[in-house]
């Protein structure tokens, strides 16, 4: 055999090796998390006023995502969300803004892109609650979970499908 066709077949070798390992998850690990509870006053403000006046800032964390990597570099599609409070009392649904990471822009973060994560990195993306509706006091709606939906539902006519999939983040 020609010694230039023995290190062809070599170099041929480690290139289906590197290929079948980036395309597998080895030394890769995805970890998603929902907090378990909300507080209400972090859904609405308590201040007395015709409205219950929505919250304007990123300050209730409801999900993080930690993505590991010790291997070979890659990048890991974010999830992304509809938030939608909900009365399970009643059905009634309301949209509320989620956001990932609007505290913390990184290089290499694009809002519900990927985040890209490089050989012995671990990165982590939090989503927040970033607003939520006005509602006027005479409604008596008492929302009593913050669902985390998939970004396709509609949080006015949500399906039963779509409710039993959903995350669902408890407002106490």
């Amino acid at each position: 055999m020609n010694k230039n066709l023995f290190w062809a077949y070599i170099c041929l070798a480690l290139i289906a090796i590197i290929t079948l390992a980036s395309g597998s998850n080895i030394g890769f690990t995805v970890e998603s998390k929902p907090v378990d509870s909300i507080s209400k006053t972090s859904v609405f403000s308590t201040t007395e006023t015709q409205f219950r006046e929505p919250i304007m800032s990123p300050q209730s964390e409801v999900y993080t995502i930690t993505v590991s990597n010790k291997f070979i570099p890659r990048s890991y599609p974010l999830p992304e969300f509809q938030g939608c409070l909900y009365d399970s009392k009643t059905g009634k649904t309301q949209y509320a803004e989620i956001d990932a990471d609007v505290s913390e822009p990184r290089e290499g973060f694009s809002r519900f892109g990927s985040v890209e994560v490089g050989i012995g990195k671990t990165e982590q993306v939090k989503y927040f609650l970033v607003s939520t509706p006005k509602i006027p006091e005479q409604e008596k709606v008492d929302f009593d979970h913050l669902l985390l939906l998939d970004q396709e539902a509609d949080c006015w006519s949500i399906l039963p499908s779509e409710l039993d999939e959903a995350i669902k983040i408890p407002i106490i």
